[in-house]
C-alpha cells in the first residue's frame, strides 16, 4: 500500500516528542489490532516495505504473499482510483517530512476483479528516530462500501425530495400570480370598461364639459392598457400568446417610465422566433422582473444593461448596473431571491450576484432549454 493521506479529514500537529519510540515487532502489533476487526497494516518508511496483517485481503483482492513484500505498496496504490491517488502521495510525504503523526482518510479503490470499494484508512506513527521522524506507520483499513452507498441512495432520495419541493412551490406561485391576473382582468378591467362605456353615453351639454370628458376617458383607457400590461407581467400564461423578449420590452419600458434611469435591453442573441420550455423562459422573466424592480426602486442606479442570449442548452442572463452601494447582502437573503436562485438551480441552471468595487453589481443568470424538466 502506499501511505495514505489525511487530505479531506484533518493532519495532526507535529509530534513534539523527541525521543525515539520503538516496538520491538510492529507486525505483533498490526496482528492485534487485526483482531479488533480490521484488516491491517505497516509501512516502513525507511525500507519501503509494507506488511498486510490477513492471508487475503478481501478489499483488492490479492494474497499475503504478494502484498507482504516491497511491492506491496505499488499494488495497493496502483489500485487506488486516479482521482484519489493524490491523497496517498500527500500524507506520505507527510510522514516523511515529519509533520503529521497519525492519519485518517477514505479514498476509492479497484478489486483484482475490477470491483470499486471505499476504504476508510487509519494509521499511526509506532517508531520514530532520534530526531522524532516517524520510521514505522501502523494502521487498518476498513471496507465502508456499504454505508457510503446508502448515503449516496439517501443523498439521491433527500435531492428528488427537494426537487419536488422546489416544484410545488413553484407551481403554487405561479398559481397565484395567474389567479392575481384573472382578478384583475376579469373584475378591475370589467369595471374600468363599464365605466368608459357610461361616458361614451354623456351628453356634450357644452365644450367645457366635452373637455372634461374627454380627459376622464384618456385616464380611464390608460388605467385599463396599464391593467392588461400588469396582467401580462405577472399571468404564467403570457408566454403562451407572447414571446419572451417582448414581454421583456414591455417590462422594461414601464419600469423605466417617470424614472431617472436608462436601461438597455439586448437581445441579439436570443432566438426570438423559437419557443424553449416554458418553465425556462417563466424562470428567466421573473429574474429580469426581480432584478427590474429592485434597479428601480431600491437602488441609485442611473444605468443599467440586460443582456439576454441562447447559447447551446441554456438561456443565459447577464444583468450590471451602476450602484456600488447597492446592499447585495440584503438583497441575497431576500425570500424572492432565495427562491429565484432555487429556481434557476432547479431547472440545470444557476444565480449569482456580485459586487465590482467602484462599479457597480453584475447578475448571471441561466436555466437549462433541454430536459429540464423534473
Amino acid at each position: 500500500m502506499g501511505i495514505p493521506t489525511s487530505s479531506k479529514k484533518k493532519t495532526a500537529e507535529p509530534s513534539n516528542e523527541k525521543t525515539p519510540k520503538k516496538w520491538s515487532n510492529p507486525e505483533e502489533i498490526c496482528l492485534l489490532m487485526h483482531r479488533l476487526g480490521d484488516y491491517a497494516w505497516t509501512h516502513n518508511l525507511l525500507t519501503e516495505e509494507t506488511f498486510f496483517s490477513t492471508d487475503f485481503n478481501q478489499v483488492i483482492g490479492y494474497p499475503t504473499a504478494d502484498l507482504n513484500q516491497k511491492k506491496g505498496a505499488s499494488i495497493w496504490q496502483e489500485s487506488t482510483l486516479p482521482e484519489d491517488k493524490h491523497l496517498m502521495m500527500e500524507s506520505y510525504q507527510q510522514y516523511k517530512n515529519g509533520t503529521q503523526d497519525h492519519h485518517c482518510i477514505e479514498y476509492k479503490i479497484k478489486d483484482r476483479k475490477g470491483k470499486v470499494h471505499w476504504v476508510l484508512e487509519r494509521g499511526v506513527v509506532v517508531e520514530v528516530d532520534a530526531q522524532g521522524k516517524p520510521l514505522v506507520v501502523a494502521g487498518t483499513h476498513t471496507d465502508i462500501t456499504e454505508m457510503k452507498e446508502l448515503k449516496i441512495k439517501l443523498e439521491d432520495i433527500e435531492h428528488f425530495r427537494k426537487k419536488e419541493v422546489v416544484d410545488a412551490i413553484i407551481r403554487n406561485m405561479e398559481a397565484d400570480r395567474g389567479y392575481v391576473a384573472s382578478e384583475l382582468h376579469n373584475n378591475v378591467n370589467q369595471i374600468l370598461s363599464a365605466a368608459r362605456m357610461m361616458l361614451e353615453l354623456i351628453p356634450m351639454v357644452n365644450e367645457e364639459m366635452g373637455e372634461y370628458t374627454k380627459k376622464v376617458k384618456f385616464i380611464i383607457y390608460s388605467a385599463v392598457d396599464e391593467v392588461n400590461k400588469i396582467c401580462n407581467l405577472i399571468n404564467p400564461n403570457s408566454l403562451d400568446h407572447l414571446s419572451l423578449p417582448d414581454l421583456l420590452k414591455d417590462q422594461i419600458n414601464r419600469a423605466g417610465k417617470d424614472k431617472n434611469i436608462k436601461i438597455k435591453l439586448d437581445i441579439n442573441g436570443f432566438l426570438g422566433g423559437k419557443r424553449f420550455p416554458r418553465e425556462s423562459e417563466l424562470t428567466m422573466l421573473r429574474v429580469v422582473q426581480d432584478i427590474v424592480y429592485r434597479i428601480t426602486n431600491h437602488s441609485h442606479a442611473t444605468e443599467a444593461s440586460i443582456i439576454l442570449t441562447q447559447e447551446r442548452d441554456f438561456i443565459l442572463l447577464e444583468v450590471s448596473f451602476n450602484d456600488p452601494k447597492f446592499d447585495l447582502n440584503r438583497t441575497l437573503k431576500n425570500l424572492r431571491v432565495v427562491n429565484l436562485v432555487n429556481r434557476c438551480e432547479h431547472y440545470g441552471g444557476s444565480y449569482s450576484m456580485k459586487k465590482e468595487k467602484g462599479v457597480g453589481i453584475h447578475l448571471n443568470a441561466s436555466v437549462k432549454i433541454h430536459g429540464n424538466t423534473p
